[in-house]
């Protein structure tokens, strides 16, 4: 099982927590930027992380600590 949290906020692209605004994702990676539906980001991360269950590593390959994430999603909130 995937844990939804953060990915319909967090880049496909990049992996950079960044904004989403109501259906809207819009990447703060300057050298990103992808923009487009928040649901289709989300949708691709949690098949990009299911995918990953299955291997020896797990999940864990994309993981990130605590303080990483919450530092992420706080830029640009200032």
């Amino acid at each position: 099982m995937v844990n939804p949290r953060y990915t319909s906020k967090t880049c496909h692209c990049c992996n950079v927590i960044s904004h989403r605004q109501g259906k809207t994702f819009a990447c703060l990676n300057v050298s990103c930027g992808w923009i487009g539906d928040a649901d289709v980001n989300g949708a691709k991360n949690i098949a990009t992380l299911g995918g990953l269950v299955n291997t020896p590593r797990g999940s864990e390959v994309l993981s990130c600590s605590w303080q990483d994430v919450v530092l992420r999603a706080n830029v640009g909130q200032g």
